[in-house]
């Protein structure tokens, strides 16, 4: 049945309210899926019952089919509107693929038994899930697994076809292991994915494609929610040209301890929304990198960045310039931040339009309601724009039509652990932050809303 919750979960989501008696009615007349467990301490020749369970996991979802690492054959394998639970203890499991796709009435779901502890150990021989190399999936649910020790992908979604439609929640990622363009999460022209409720934390390798989420040649319908990203060289990274001009999410976030950038947005239409962005080697950097889009039509809402290097930054010039018809970031709103940020020569927020023949000079980016400060040797230039830095009174009188409402002043947090680390640290006390937003809320980002629990295992 639980395939079918999700189902209507992510109708929810997407569209809107459903009553309950809706709801309830909806799990009655479509739950006809199978149901399977799989044990370390099952074997691959059982009934796949939760008294005869089966051993791997890759022998429900592909059973030796598509370059499976598991060689047995199952006449048996999930197909949709099925469940595979997912019993305590370690699997030692690489490079699991699924031949069978779900529907958009029957979702497959994997998920952890209740109350057991999973352990997916693929012992840095390849990637935990790879899905969308050799066949479609669509449709595909994995809840509350933690993946352990995957060499490039905990999961891979995408790249020879395309993956639609897929929840990945409550799940918990440790020790990746970098190679190029490596991600917990990684997606390839995959559409429609939500990342949910999920820890990743990395081994703290610089490589800039070492990442929490790797997003490729998105359509702009993934939406990340929840998450405690740490320890990697990017916390997120949206790479390459957009497929569309829908709005990805990126909302209630803890991104912290990420070497390079906490974000990195290199393609366009990204909505970064009330998330907890602290000591990061770059807050959220709006460049364009191999051929993206440079990450304009983008907003920047109600977070808080707190002792990143750089803490907003945006180039409205790409790295490959008009070669690729890349025009960088532009159009982007920053609003109702709090900006506290170390380093005086680029300020809190730096803007590069970098005059070129190939491209206008004014980026047109709206930036306003924001809390600045920063902890740097000149404190008060706190906004950067074509290799000049001003201080806030200066950017006003020079943009009044861009920003007549933000302050400069170093903000007053609850600082409840003492050291300013925990998500609860960073709720407003007081201040002029307090209510200075222009709806009326607290600048910064909601730490009440971000409650991230993970898999917790």
């Amino acid at each position: 049945m639980y395939h079918l919750y999700e189902k209507v979960v992510m109708k929810f989501y997407y569209h809107k309210p459903v009553f309950m008696g809706i709801l309830i009615a909806a799990m009655q007349v479509l739950g006809m899926g199978k149901t399977y467990y799989v044990s370390p301490s099952g074997v691959d020749n059982g009934a796949g019952t939760i008294d005869h369970p089966w051993k791997h996991i890759a022998f429900a979802t592909c059973g030796g089919s598509y370059a499976c690492s598991c060689a047995k054959k199952n006449s048996y394998l999930l197909n949709a509107g099925d469940t595979l639970f997912v019993r305590g203890g370690t699997y030692f499991e690489h490079d699991i693929r699924m031949k069978n796709t779900g529907k958009s009435n029957a979702w497959i779901v994997i998920k952890a038994f209740q109350n057991e502890k999973d352990t997916i150990d693929c012992q840095h021989i390849a990637s935990g899930f790879n899905m969308g190399t050799s066949q479609t999936n669509n449709y595909i649910v994995l809840d509350g697994l933690f993946l352990k020790n995957p060499w490039q992908a905990g999961i891979r979604i995408g790249e020879n076809f395309k993956g639609d439609h897929w929840i990945i929640k409550n799940c918990r990622f440790e020790g990746l292991k970098q190679a190029d363009n490596s991600a917990c999460v990684f997606l390839s022209t995959s559409c429609n994915t939500r990342i949910d409720n999920c820890v990743m934390i990395g081994n703290n390798t610089t490589n800039f494609n070492y990442c929490g989420i790797q997003i490729f040649r998105g359509d702009g319908s993934d939406t990340i929610i929840n998450c405690d990203i740490s320890h990697f060289a990017e916390g997120i990274f949206y790479k390459h040209g957009s497929l569309g001009d829908k709005q990805t999410l990126i909302k209630n976030n803890f991104i912290r301890d990420n070497s390079q950038h906490g974000l990195w947005i290199s393609s366009d239409h990204v909505t970064i929304q009330n998330n907890l962005v602290i000591h990061n080697g770059a807050g959220v950097v709006f460049w364009e990198d191999a051929g993206g889009t440079g990450g304009g039509y983008s907003s920047v809402l109600h977070n808080t960045f707190y002792n990143n290097d750089y803490t907003v930054e945006i180039c409205s010039r790409g790295e490959l310039n008009a070669r690729t018809g890349d025009h960088g970031a532009k159009h982007d709103t920053i609003k109702n931040n709090i900006l506290f940020g170390t380093n005086s020569e680029m300020g809190s927020l730096a803007m590069w339009p970098d005059p070129d023949p190939h491209y206008d000079s004014i980026h047109a980016t709206i930036s306003n309601h924001n809390c600045y400060y920063n902890t740097g040797e000149n404190q008060v230039e706190v906004i950067r724009e074509f290799g000049e830095t001003y201080t806030l009174p200066q950017w006003k009188a020079r943009c009044p039509k861009r920003d007549s409402g933000s302050i400069n002043e170093k903000p007053v947090f609850a600082k409840k652990s003492g050291v300013l680390c925990a998500i609860e640290d960073f709720e407003i006390t007081g201040g002029r932050a307090k209510n200075g937003a222009s709806d009326g809320a607290d600048m910064g980002a909601d730490v009440f809303l971000i409650k991230n629990t993970g898999n917790g295992k």
